[in-house]
C-alpha cells in the first residue's frame, strides 16, 4: 500500500476482536461494504482523506 501511495493499514489493538468478527462475516457472505468503510475511516494512515 505504501509503495502505491495508498498509505498504511493498521488495525487498532482495542478494535481487533471486532475486526476479526466482521472479517469472518465478510468471508461467509462476501458482501459487507460497512467493513470496507470502517477500515478506510479507522485503519488507513498516511494519505489525505477527502
Amino acid at each position: 500500500m505504501i509503495q502505491a501511495g495508498a498509505g498504511l493499514l493498521a488495525i487498532p489493538e482495542n478494535k481487533m476482536h471486532w475486526y476479526r468478527s466482521q472479517l469472518q462475516k465478510y468471508y461467509r457472505s462476501g458482501r459487507d461494504a460497512s467493513l470496507k468503510q470502517w477500515l478506510y475511516d479507522n485503519c488507513v494512515f498516511g494519505i489525505a482523506k477527502n
